[in-house]
């Protein structure tokens, strides 16, 4: 989540801070949008990266030490 920032809070600021409008209500749908699947592709992409570096989560269980390979 740290390659995103503070990007999509940003925006979303900005969007909801427009005065009323005809658009103002789709821009800010818009935003709400694209904020939210950059979180969930963001998402997807670390649980890969972590996949490959083979780096386990914090539930499971180290039996024993492995040299990390990089």
């Amino acid at each position: 989540m740290a390659m995103a920032g503070l990007r999509g809070a940003v925006s979303v600021a900005l969007a909801l801070s427009l005065p009323e409008s005809s658009f103002r209500d789709a821009t800010v749908a818009m935003t709400f949008g694209v904020a939210l699947l950059s979180l969930v592709v963001q998402a997807d992409i670390l649980q890969v990266h972590m996949r490959r570096a083979k780096l386990q989560d914090s539930k499971s269980r180290v039996t024993e030490q492995q040299p990390l390979k990089v």
